[in-house]
């Protein structure tokens, strides 16, 4: 693993590996939605590192690039959500589907 990546870089590694066959300048340029100055300096940093490829005026990640992104990339996994679970004491019995359902008129005001 070389250098690890900073986000703008990630970013565009994820423009280029969610593409099917590359991008063209322009378009990676436009939905990296980044200046032009620190757009050339991110693609020629890269470049660089030879994680990207040009064939056909197609940006495209290299194999290097691809296993890059992949060690670099970090999988968000949603964890249990403390606050959605219900207190116990705040729990009452349950109503089964039987039981006829008449609500407390003094609990309503």
């Amino acid at each position: 693993m070389l250098k690890k990546l900073d986000r703008s870089e990630l970013a565009m590694m994820r423009l280029l590996y969610e593409s099917s066959d590359g991008l063209t300048p322009y378009t990676l340029m436009q939905r990296s939605k980044l200046p032009g100055q620190m757009f050339m300096r991110i693609f020629t940093r890269l470049t660089a590192r030879g994680l990207l490829t040009e064939k056909n005026s197609l940006i495209a990640l290299s194999s290097e690039g691809k296993t890059e992104y992949l060690d670099n990339f970090v999988k968000i996994i949603p964890g249990s959500k403390v606050w959605r679970e219900i207190p116990q004491k705040m729990k009452g019995r349950k109503i089964s589907l039987d039981d006829l359902y008449a609500p407390n008129i003094n609990l309503m005001k």
